[in-house]
């Protein structure tokens, strides 16, 4: 049976699913080496920014987020995750 999409049970199935995913690719060591190669690359911090909201770190992700617009004005999936 498929879960209603805004559903506790889906909700938390969705979460767990994504801890799970960035596990699994390691997400957060291509992170770190992406900034580390690369500080003045807005992808670079949007990646950042995105792997800690999927951590539920808002602060570092909005601090990250904020990095990429101020690298790049026109950042549009920053903007996005400012917003979220």
């Amino acid at each position: 049976m498929i879960q209603a999409a805004h559903s506790p049970v889906f909700e938390t199935t969705l979460e767990n699913g994504l801890k799970v995913l960035i596990q699994e690719v390691r997400l957060a060591p291509v992170v770190s080496q992406l900034l580390a190669r690369a500080p003045a690359n807005p992808w670079a911090h949007y990646f950042a920014a995105t792997l800690h909201f999927l951590q539920d770190r808002p602060d570092q992700a909005l601090r990250e987020a904020r990095a990429t617009v101020s690298l790049d004005p026109g950042h549009g999936k920053a903007h996005n995750l400012i917003g979220a």
